[in-house]
């Protein structure tokens, strides 16, 4: 295993060479979660709305952070969404009809009633064709594409392992945008990995803020705001998120000492910095 250390220069290099994302994510560097995976996609669809208690029949759905495919919008309008618009903040979905092809091919045997996948076929001419079948959206400018969302327009918001990565001067205004996109009584399901994204530890909590926010670290593939499960929830707050249902997921103890931790961050109680995984359900009044 590249100790977290070797990690940063190494992915801080790749990150600037004049190669193809789509080339990193074939040889599994940079990847952006495992969405063109349909048992996988599936099976996040379907833990999401179990947790929140969501029927996504008629439902206007909005996705934080497809990832590298739109699959789980193709998921959501099989189990009956009206429409799912899916925003990211860069075009990293694949545009391979073949893969998509074959996500609907499992998807046909693994549901009990494929309907409306069947009904929307896979003779998609292209990308757009394909996006037009299943109803969905694909926009790629991060907070400026939520901010381009009509007001109380969505019934259901999900994201997987993505608010961490959400630049941490944006993070209270996209929570602000996402209450305002969903209609009231309108739900969103969040989990959230608190854990860095170079060994699962807390290795990102040894910088300064200076450091960390610098484009050199926060444009190389590692990024994460860290924020703790205390911040997030009070961002929910801030703005005006309900919070229906909590889980928490904690370390017996810390990863890496507490000595080991930036001074501008020691702030934080030990009870914070153990929480590494949280699933939340957020409710509009």
């Amino acid at each position: 295993m590249v100790p977290w250390y070797l990690k940063i220069p190494m992915k801080m290099v790749l990150a600037r060479l004049p190669v193809p994302r789509s080339l990193f994510n074939r040889l599994g560097v940079f990847r952006h979660g495992g969405m063109r995976r349909p048992d996988y996609a599936l099976e996040i669809v379907q833990r999401h709305t179990a947790f929140a208690h969501v029927d996504l029949a008629r439902k206007h759905v909005l996705e934080l952070g497809p990832g590298d495919s739109v699959g789980n919008g193709i998921v959501a309008y099989a189990l009956g969404a009206r429409s799912t618009c899916l925003v990211d903040a860069g075009d990293w979905a694949t545009r391979d009809l073949d893969v998509y092809r074959a996500f609907v091919r499992w998807l046909d045997t693994a549901l009990p009633d494929p309907t409306r996948l069947r009904e929307a076929g896979t003779d998609w001419a292209d990308f757009d064709g394909l996006l037009r079948a299943f109803n969905m959206r694909y926009l790629t400018s991060g907070l400026a594409a939520l901010r381009g969302l009509p007001s109380q327009s969505i019934d259901y918001c999900f994201s997987e392992a993505v608010l961490e990565h959400i630049r941490v001067h944006e993070f209270d205004l996209s929570m602000v945008e996402l209450q305002r996109v969903l209609r009231p009584g309108g739900i969103a399901s969040h989990t959230i990995d608190y854990k860095d994204h170079l060994q699962a530890s807390l290795n990102n909590m040894r910088f300064s803020r200076e450091r960390w926010e610098s484009p050199l670290f926060s444009a190389s593939g590692f990024y994460t705001n860290r924020l703790r499960h205390s911040d997030v929830m009070a961002s929910f707050q801030r703005a005006g998120l309900q919070t229906v249902r909590e889980e928490r997921m904690h370390w017996a103890a810390l990863p890496m000492k507490r000595s080991c931790v930036h001074a501008q961050l020691r702030g934080y109680t030990d009870a914070d910095l153990r929480v590494h995984e949280a699933f939340v359900v957020l409710r509009v009044p």
